[in-house]
């Protein structure tokens, strides 16, 4: 796949193979284009806060919550929530979100830093918005996982809500992994 210039948006498209044309099957699915200081600002950010240690603590520490709990946290001097959903017992997926309006902030502040205001200004154009807002902000952990699991966060908006994932840190000797569903195989 052909990187994107910071900002760039294009839908994924698909390929059978080799000399195969490439094409659209998940109309809602789209990479956005990300310079490498969007991913640095925010593990700088991560590391700063003891967010990369809680991460860590909760997937490979022996620190991971039990499936279907939740504990709030102050993490970098702001209040976080950490949460395990009660399906996840096949991975040891849990998140880790701003818990108030002042760790929310100050977790936009770090994306504004970033250059990130850029590429959510090229969503907006792209999609003729007349404004953009942030309802949740998390940063996901994993480090093991025997089953994945395909769901929804949001559906059947007509492309005005979606998930931006970016990813930090990747295990070493793995490629990167994102399960997406064509649209004609969507249970709803």
């Amino acid at each position: 796949m052909t990187p994107l210039g910071h900002g760039g948006i294009e839908p994924v498209r698909w390929s059978a193979g080799s000399g195969f044309p490439r094409e659209i099957v998940t109309p809602g699915a789209y990479r956005l284009g990300l310079s490498e200081d969007v991913h640095a600002t925010l593990r700088k950010y991560c590391d700063m806060k003891g967010i990369t240690a809680r991460a860590r603590c909760l997937t490979v520490g022996g620190g991971s919550l039990d499936a279907g709990m939740d504990v709030a946290a102050s993490i970098g001097g702001n209040n976080w929530y950490i949460q395990r959903h009660s399906s996840h017992d096949q991975s040891n997926l849990q998140w880790i979100s701003p818990a108030d309006e002042e760790a929310h902030q100050d977790l936009l502040q770090a994306l504004s830093v970033s250059g990130f205001d850029r590429v959510l200004r090229s969503v907006g154009e792209h999609f003729h918005f007349g404004g953009l807002a942030v309802y949740q902000i998390s940063f996901i952990t994993v480090s093991k996982c025997s089953d994945g699991r395909l769901h929804y966060d949001v559906s059947k908006t007509g492309n005005r809500a979606f998930n931006i994932i970016i990813p930090l840190r990747l295990a070493e000797n793995s490629s990167p992994e994102l399960e997406i569903q064509a649209e004609n195989s969507s249970p709803e």
